[in-house]
């Protein structure tokens, strides 16, 4: 499977720059890596997916491999190798592709589903030139599923949760992986909006704690909702499947006793139902927090005191959530009703599985569940303050502007509008997530959105 880059997006490194990179390395492995690279040596294996409830084999997930039978067939050491050199987006796309051209040439079509996993910087590279005509056939040829994992999410969220956005308005479905791993990610699961949920192996054998009985509550009212299936990795034994469907929920399965990672077979299943996928989100046309909030609450006119008890009231709320929240800021230029991004989010950052903020006058900046992303001028929010929290079982949103009036006592004014409505506060996350992301390349890797 994938592991992460800890370097940023952008251009795969030319080869005058990598043979600068690979002449200091004191192991060969680097030389070997870049050989693979260069020749397109990656391999795939594929491992079996199946429906519980019949047994069919419904979809396989392709898992990437080096050269048989050298130290680089370990995806370890070749995603490790990778990541050293700063080249885990080139062998991504190059996993990726291979998946797909060993997929259809083994004559896969579209009543299989192809897993496949993805690395959260590639939202924001282009795909080597050789390998695009083969992203263009699958396009058309294969059913798609991307897979991302709870780590990948909280790496970059904003880009991955636009490319994953953009992803499934072409009709690929989304997986999201190791859930369970940690309950960080389950504020993220109504932005993900996966098609699958992929239950982390421990949870099949026992659900220890609170916490698992947290992730696996969380996992069910979404998947009820929205009717995303739920898939239980890890099964080994009958028992295992018996406890994935009657104990975990879950209709679909994957792990030994229902075949192990290996060559796509000769003879390809065709099953008698397809993995489904959920209807793309519908697109929002708000221009602004303000315009979304408004539209179903109440609008008023009061004193910074007053504006400023209810941004404390949905910082509490971040504060004391049972589970990690997603926290996202607006800040237009000089002092508003809730202080400056410094003075607020400092805090809030430790609470949050991610905090964002934008605004006219901030600076870009990345790091492990944090990012924030200036705004272009001409944006209608850019006077918007926008505080928000949301968890599986919290949301709360507040929005204010100044009014440009003073009360009787010559305090500031400012328009305000708040909200609780789950469905609200998730437009408006929506809406601050696309501004903090950066350019997203198309899934062949050729167009940037």
């Amino acid at each position: 499977m994938a592991l992460h880059s800890t370097s940023g997006p952008g251009p795969s490194p030319t080869r005058a720059q990598r043979a600068a990179r690979l002449a200091a390395q004191p192991y060969n492995r680097a030389r070997h890596l870049d050989r693979i690279l260069e020749q397109r040596q990656v391999r795939s294996i594929y491992q079996p997916i199946v429906d519980l409830s019949t047994g069919e084999t419904i979809a396989f997930e392709a898992l990437a491999r080096g050269p048989a039978g050298t130290p680089m067939e370990r995806p370890d050491l070749l995603f490790g190798t990778a990541r050293d050199l700063g080249l885990v987006q080139e062998l991504d796309w190059i996993c990726r592709a291979t998946a797909m051209d060993t997929a259809m040439q083994a004559g896969f079509g579209t009543a299989l589903t192809l897993f496949i996993n993805v690395e959260p910087d590639v939202a924001a590279t282009r795909a080597p030139e050789d390998l695009y005509f083969t992203f263009k056939r699958a396009q058309q040829d294969l059913r798609i599923v991307l897979e991302v994992t709870e780590r990948a999410l909280l790496e970059r969220p904003a880009e991955l949760l636009h490319w994953l956005s953009y992803a499934r308005k072409r009709w690929w479905g989304v997986a999201l992986d190791d859930v369970g791993a940690t309950s960080e990610s389950l504020a993220l699961l109504p932005f993900v909006r996966p098609d699958v949920v992929k239950l982390n192996a421990h949870l099949v054998r026992n659900v220890h704690d609170d916490e698992d009985k947290r992730v696996l509550e969380a996992v069910h009212e979404y998947a009820q909702r929205t009717g995303a299936l739920v898939l239980s990795e890890g099964i080994e034994e009958p028992e295992d499947a018996e406890r994935a469907t009657h104990e975990l929920g879950a209709q679909l399965g994957q792990g030994w006793l229902f075949g192990r990672p290996g060559d796509l077979p000769a003879k390809l299943p065709r099953p008698r139902r397809v993995v489904p996928l959920l209807a793309p989100p519908p697109t929002t046309t708000a221009e602004s927090p303000w315009s979304i909030v408004s539209a179903g609450a109440q609008e008023q006119t009061l004193p910074e005191a007053a504006v400023r008890r209810r941004f404390a009231q949905v910082e509490q709320a971040a504060m004391f959530s049972r589970e990690a929240p997603v926290v996202l800021a607006s800040f237009p230029p000089g002092e508003g009703p809730w202080g400056t991004p410094e003075e607020r989010l400092s805090r809030l950052r430790s609470q949050a599985c991610f905090c964002g903020a934008v605004g006219l006058d901030l600076a870009s900046s990345t790091d492990r569940g944090w990012q924030t992303s200036p705004l272009p001028h001409g944006e209608e929010m850019n006077n918007e303050w926008v505080l928000l929290s949301i968890a599986p079982h919290q949301a709360a949103v507040v929005v204010a502007f100044d009014a440009d009036e003073v009360d009787g006592s010559g305090h500031r004014l400012l328009e305000v509008c708040w909200s609780q409505e789950r469905d609200v506060v998730s437009a408006v996350a929506e809406f601050l997530m696309r501004r903090l992301s950066s350019p997203v390349v198309d899934l062949d890797g050729r167009l940037v959105i």
